[in-house]
């Protein structure tokens, strides 16, 4: 699965209801992903247009550089793998907010 997580400082609540009033409240918030028209980049789209927000796509190179600038706070979200961003959720580096699978998935969201 994808996993949606946010830089450590994000506003609280730190879950998707949190995410989209946090949206709401400032839109444009940033999120990366492995290169344009990728699963997690159309999964921010998608998030996007059904919760009525604007959200501003940041592609990079690969799930690691998006991991990258999320810890250092160049940017606010990332969508990836769960295994790119585990590591970053479970020693708190990062929050883990959405999945895209129908199960949770331990620490991650």
């Amino acid at each position: 699965p994808y996993v949606l997580v946010v830089k450590r400082d994000f506003p609280p609540p730190h879950d998707l209801a949190g995410f989209v009033a946090e949206a709401r409240r400032r839109p444009g918030i940033t999120y990366g992903t492995p290169r344009v028209g990728t699963p997690g980049h159309l999964a921010g789209a998608l998030l996007a247009h059904r919760a009525g927000i604007r959200l501003e796509h940041v592609p990079y190179r690969g799930g690691q550089d998006a991991a990258r600038d999320v810890i250092a706070g160049n940017i606010d979200a990332a969508i990836s793998t769960a295994n790119t961003l585990r590591p970053l959720v479970e020693d708190g580096r990062a929050h883990g907010i959405a999945l895209t699978s129908a199960e949770r998935r331990g620490s991650l969201a």
